[in-house]
C-alpha cells in the first residue's frame, strides 16, 4: 500500500484520521507520500504517532510547503511503539532489512 502514494496522480485529500497509526506507520507514510505532488491535504488526527512519528511529521511539513495542509488534531506524541527501533533523526547502528516489508523499504529509502 505504501507504493500507492508515489504512483497515484488523482488522490488530492487523504484522511487517515483515527487509524491507530504509530511510529512505524509514520515512517512508511512520510517516506512514501513525500514523492506525491497531488495530495494537497493529509489528515493524521487522532493517532498515537509517538515521538519518532512526531519528528517525521514535522519534517514532512517542510516538504509539503504552504500549498498543502497537514492536519494533526489530538495526536499522541508520547506513545512509543514497541515495534519501531528506527529513528530517522538519529539513524545509528546496523539494520537488517527485509525489502518485502513496507516498513523496511521505507527505512531503506530514508537511509539512502
Amino acid at each position: 500500500w505504501a507504493d500507492a502514494f508515489e504512483c497515484n496522480s488523482s488522490l488530492t485529500d487523504l484522511s487517515l484520521r483515527h487509524n491507530n497509526l504509530d511510529e512505524r506507520d509514520t515512517v512508511i507514510i512520510s517516506e512514501n507520500i513525500r514523492q506525491n505532488e497531488t495530495i494537497v491535504r493529509l489528515d493524521l488526527s487522532e493517532n498515537p504517532l509517538g515521538p519518532i512519528g512526531g519528528k517525521l511529521v514535522f519534517k514532512l511539513m517542510d516538504s509539503f510547503g504552504a500549498s498543502r495542509a497537514l492536519i494533526m488534531e489530538n495526536c499522541n506524541f508520547d506513545a512509543r511503539s514497541t515495534h519501531c527501533s528506527f529513528d530517522l533523526a538519529n539513524p545509528q547502528g546496523r539494520y537488517s532489512l527485509d525489502l518485502s516489508s513496507n516498513f523496511d523499504r521505507s527505512v531503506a529509502k530514508a537511509l539512502i
